[in-house]
């Protein structure tokens, strides 16, 4: 991910997060920390801060430190803020 695509979504985060944003900007951004810069800006802000935001609702979940937190969903723009064609 380029600066400028992390700075645009960390914007989009503040903006839209809630009281959850603070919390988050340093999860997101090594979440997206590797990913593919052409990946990230075909997607844009409110996308990926979706994809994000769906993960760390499962690792803010509260569960035994020895059970593995496991989610399969088909993600729908009304429940989750973006779609995807894979589970």
């Amino acid at each position: 991910m380029t600066t400028s695509h992390l700075t645009e979504l960390l914007s989009y985060m503040q903006q839209h997060g809630g009281v959850e944003a603070n919390r988050q900007a340093s999860f997101i951004s090594a979440y997206f920390e590797n990913t593919d810069p052409d990946e990230t800006a075909a997607r844009g802000p409110a996308t990926l801060y979706a994809i994000a935001n769906a993960h760390w609702r499962l690792l803010d979940t509260p569960h035994a430190a020895r059970n593995a937190m496991l989610r399969v969903f088909n993600p729908t723009l009304a429940e989750d803020g973006f779609v995807s064609e894979h589970s």
